[in-house]
């Protein structure tokens, strides 16, 4: 497996799964608020929702997943969001996956 850290708005990246982590309450860029009705994602700590954005955004498929409340969010819970993020990319057999944390 191999591993790249870079910089950047995964939202522009051309993956087969695009992962943005999300504080509970932060507004959602517009080009994903489109896609859900307002209660379907709220951003608790490991709530997940996958969407086929159908070229709104790079990636084919985009996974929202919780980071829960901002002061909560540390080094654990960001390992935890990479786990649900490599559990969900296997699931999906993708073979490229970007993930975007705020």
């Amino acid at each position: 497996m191999e591993i790249n850290v870079r910089t950047g708005d995964v939202l522009g990246e051309a993956t087969d799964l695009g992962v943005l982590a999300v504080v509970e309450g932060a507004a959602l860029p517009d080009s994903i608020a489109g896609l859900l009705e307002a209660a379907d994602f709220s951003g608790t700590a490991k709530q997940t929702r996958l969407l086929y954005p159908r070229g709104a955004v790079s990636p084919l498929r985009l996974l929202l997943v919780g980071l829960g409340a901002a002061d909560t969010v540390d080094a654990e819970r960001l390992r935890e969001v990479a786990a649900i993020a490599v559990k969900e990319a296997q699931g999906l057999m993708v073979a490229d996956v970007s993930i975007g944390v705020p």
